[in-house]
């Protein structure tokens, strides 16, 4: 592959900033015409260099990596998990589902540790909402009800702050797994 080749498929495949795109395309210029002026082809440079699609990929996949250290959200990781499942057939068969299991697991936690504070909210004012016109609910006594729905207020509030807790915990795992197997791919240990 010669030097144009070569710049043009790494210069297509890079998904990053423009601005790191241009940098990163400089040094790999600068590549060719230090190998250049030491009496090296153009394909003995490229194949030194390795293919520009994997260079591409290991980039695009540290830039997201840093994106999501960053800025830390459920968009972000989820681009860098994916960037990183890219670099390696491993990654794509076996973390993929553990990542999306997890990630379904968490979110139903969140759901259900949402659905217990509402439940216990909705029993808090149900004495005052059997005076209204066309609402049934339970025959409790006043104060069964209000014992009651304070128990599932507490729970379900100590139930979405374990579930957040898990959350963020599980971000922490997945930001540093895709960023060691960056490294383990890319050879920077």
């Amino acid at each position: 592959m010669n030097k144009k080749e070569f710049l043009n498929t790494l210069y297509n495949n890079l998904r990053i900033e423009p601005e790191a795109k241009k940098e990163i395309m400089y040094d790999y210029e600068e590549h060719f015409d230090v190998g250049i002026r030491n009496g090296k082809s153009e394909e003995e440079i490229s194949k030194e260099l390795g293919d520009p699609r994997k260079i591409a990929k290991q980039y695009t996949a540290s830039e997201r990596l840093e994106k999501a250290k960053k800025e830390p959200n459920v968009s972000n990781i989820f681009s860098a998990v994916i960037a990183a499942l890219a670099l390696g057939f491993f990654n794509l068969v076996f973390v993929l589902g553990f990542s999306i299991a997890i990630a379904g697991i968490l979110f139903t936690l969140v759901m259900v540790s949402g659905g217990i504070t509402v439940t216990g909210g909705m029993l808090l004012i149900s004495p005052i909402m059997k005076h209204l016109p066309y609402v049934t609910v339970p025959n409790l006594p006043y104060l069964d009800s209000f014992l009651l729905g304070m128990i599932f207020v507490s729970g379900g509030i100590l139930a979405v702050k374990g579930s957040v807790f898990l959350n963020k915990k599980f971000y922490i795992m997945m930001y540093n797994y895709t960023k060691k197997n960056i490294e383990i791919v890319t050879g920077k240990n």
